[in-house]
């Protein structure tokens, strides 16, 4: 979605303006001056708080509920924007930007059909809106309308030539009908409007390791790399080409960074197990070959919960699904964010707290993870699990003994045949100086669970201290 294809509202907001109330008019025009500017400065949170204020002053401010959806789909957050722009275009209709922003968030929400229908409202209003057919035309590609989709492509490069996108959409068409050399034109042609242009260099590393050319693919996946150098794909398709041409050192090289940068990017685990293999290190590839496997599990699984969040944003249930598949996936900084949206929509949620809790432990933040905890007991006193982790955290901190042996204690009671909560309880106790009843939590965690070989130990430990 183009910036300046949604914010170009100077031209129509005086109209609005004039029929508003007295009072309400002006302020409801600042206020969605002020929201534009600050899209502009990328506080998107802030203008959203702007455009509903506006809202709130004149319901039927057009402009207004643009820039709120503007602000939304900067967010990432399609399924707010998306009623935004339906609102706008109904106070509107003969609103391009309205309609355009609908577009835009069906096909972000990845309804093209629905995206298709607005553009097509968009180019009945504008019809040399070059932008709307560049984006048509991306519809049409993910449809596999490809002949449709090149003509949107050909007419936004004869409106707007000074744009390399439809060249680089249009190569994506070529080389997915298996048209290389068209592909390469195209791909070539959008570094050549615009010389930076990270995405056609990456293409093009793409399509000539189709091609069987690995020597240029290096080339062009280089030059995406020395223009972006945190992409993980661009490191990844580095990682292929180098492979092909038996430079091992430098393709494990860019699988490890390309892992570095996306620790869940599970073709560039598969991409390093094979090398690996190849290589004779066994151990090694079967480790990567182990986390390729359980990623691809869950991979259509973030597929669908990331999809599902961005289409019910004020369902807190998908934001606390996502993330629980980013936690699986070892991705608790993900996690963390997606619990932290399902706070945010229901303030109430002790699972979403616990969770937050669980991967803020992970994380290293002690003191967040101990604040989530207590968020928890507060909405849930008797989840046994938030008083033993609780009590995990501050026996590790040291000075809050007394608070660690109160929660290990509550979590025992209110789950006597947890094993694991009376193993805390004797840990708590141990670190206390409390050998005799910490001996006795541990003996009742060795015979809830007799084949536990840590219980076991926990128990050897405390008698061999106490016996100091």
């Amino acid at each position: 979605m183009a910036l300046a294809a949604i914010l170009a509202w100077d031209a129509w907001l005086p109209t609005y303006a004039a029929t508003a109330p007295p009072g309400a008019a002006d302020r409801a025009e600042a206020l969605v001056r002020h929201a534009h500017t600050l899209i502009e400065q990328r506080e998107y949170n802030e203008a959203a708080e702007a455009s509903a204020e506006a809202i709130a002053l004149r319901p039927d401010f057009a402009a207004a509920h643009v820039l709120l959806g503007a602000a939304h789909m900067r967010m990432g957050e399609p399924g707010r924007a998306l009623p935004a722009f339906d609102e706008a275009a109904r106070l509107d209709a003969a609103l391009v930007e309205a309609h355009y922003g609908v577009a835009a968030a069906y096909a972000e929400l990845q309804d093209y059909g629905g995206a298709i229908a607005a553009y097509g409202r968009v180019l009945a209003l504008a019809p040399d809106h070059a932008a709307a057919h560049q984006d048509m035309g991306v519809a049409r590609s993910h449809l596999k309308q490809y002949a449709a989709a090149t003509d949107s492509y050909r007419r936004a490069m004869e409106l707007n030539p000074a744009d390399p996108s439809p060249h680089y959409n249009l190569g994506r068409v070529h080389r997915a009908q298996g048209s290389f050399d068209d592909a390469a034109a195209a791909f070539t042609r959008a570094v050549e409007i615009h010389p930076d242009f990270v995405d056609a260099y990456a293409a093009l590393g793409a399509l000539y390791l189709d091609m069987g050319r690995p020597d240029e693919s290096i080339d062009a996946y280089t030059a995406a790399n020395g223009r972006n150098p945190d992409r993980p794909a661009i490191h990844y398709g580095l990682a292929q080409a180098y492979a092909k041409r038996a430079l091992d050192e430098s393709a494990l090289a860019e699988y490890r960074r390309a892992i570095e940068l996306r620790p869940d990017y599970s073709d560039a685990h598969y991409g390093l197990a094979r090398l690996y293999m190849s290589l004779g290190r066994k151990q090694d590839a079967q480790a990567a070959m182990a986390t390729f496997e359980s990623l691809r599990r869950t991979d259509p699984l973030l597929a669908k919960a990331t999809l599902r969040a961005k289409t019910h944003p004020d369902d807190a249930e998908s934001h606390n699904y996502l993330g629980a598949i980013h936690a699986a996936r070892g991705r608790h900084d993900l996690a963390a964010v997606a619990y932290r949206k399902a706070i945010h929509v229901a303030p109430k949620m002790a699972p979403a707290y616990h969770n937050l809790a669980v991967v803020l432990g992970k994380l290293g933040d002690v003191a967040g993870a101990i604040d989530a905890y207590c968020e928890v007991i507060t909405r849930d006193p008797l989840l046994p699990a938030a008083h033993n982790n609780l009590a995990m955290l501050y026996a590790d901190d040291g000075e809050a003994l007394d608070d660690a042996a109160e929660h290990a204690e509550i979590a025992t009671r209110l789950r006597p045949d947890s094993a694991n909560y009376h193993d805390t309880l004797a840990w708590v106790r141990l670190r206390r100086g409390e050998f005799d009843r910490a001996e006795a939590a541990a003996r009742i965690a060795v015979g809830l669970a007799p084949d536990d070989k840590a219980f076991r130990e926990r128990l050897s430990q405390i008698l061999a201290e106490g016996a100091r």
